[in-house]
């Protein structure tokens, strides 16, 4: 199942995303927080991401995701984001939307690491 088509993608949203191997065998979802506004959005296929992992050692250069940082949604697993680590994907690889981050807090995200 991906989303369907008409589902607005928004700037502080959470998803799953289908991430494929490089051999393109198979592939595994992730969660990813869009970074691109609405209007990047509708006009264009890909999806400018930050990178967010679940794997408590990858921690470092992270910043945790609190259930406090939520607008709505929740995230099954510990979760943190690296603020540093962008990349685009494919809308169709979109999956599923987990959660929304509160403004407050995806713009402390990066306005912090502006200033690093």
């Amino acid at each position: 199942m991906m989303i369907k088509d008409g589902i607005s993608i928004k700037q502080r949203e959470i998803y799953l995303a289908y991430f494929p191997f490089t051999d393109l065998s198979r592939s595994k979802k992730r969660p990813v927080l869009v970074i691109s506004n609405l209007q990047h959005n509708t006009f264009y296929q890909d999806i400018i991401c930050c990178y967010i992992t679940t794997h408590a050692p990858n921690f470092n250069n992270c910043v945790e995701i609190k259930e406090k940082d939520l607008e709505s949604g929740f995230l099954e697993y510990k979760s943190a984001i690296n603020p540093t680590k962008f990349f685009t994907i494919d809308q169709k690889l979109f999956y599923k939307r987990l959660a929304s981050l509160k403004p407050e807090f995806y713009f402390f995200l990066f306005r912090s690491n502006a200033n690093a």
